[in-house]
């Protein structure tokens, strides 16, 4: 259930701080649920985006990259120790 509840907060992070519409998320799918699966703080990284990402020439373009390339340093997200 905390999947979803991520995948929801990001789906409305990118509409709503990114000015992303549905078929721009739809386009980008597979990159954004990778990226939840695989960034530790998926919303806290999208949010180091926001800034940024506004004089980028193309805003999209900046986001889904810095996702994929963030994606590709890291190997698998790493759980928290609830020791």
């Amino acid at each position: 259930m905390r999947i979803l509840n991520t995948l929801r907060e990001a789906y409305d992070y990118f509409r709503y701080s990114f000015e992303f519409n549905a078929a721009e998320i739809s386009k980008n799918k597979k990159t954004i649920i990778e990226g939840e699966q695989k960034i530790l703080d998926f919303i806290g990284f999208l949010s180091s985006l926001v800034g940024p990402s506004r004089t980028a020439k193309n805003r999209i373009g900046y986001v889904i990259n810095a996702i994929k390339k963030k994606t590709a340093e890291t190997p698998t997200k790493q759980k928290k120790n609830n020791s």
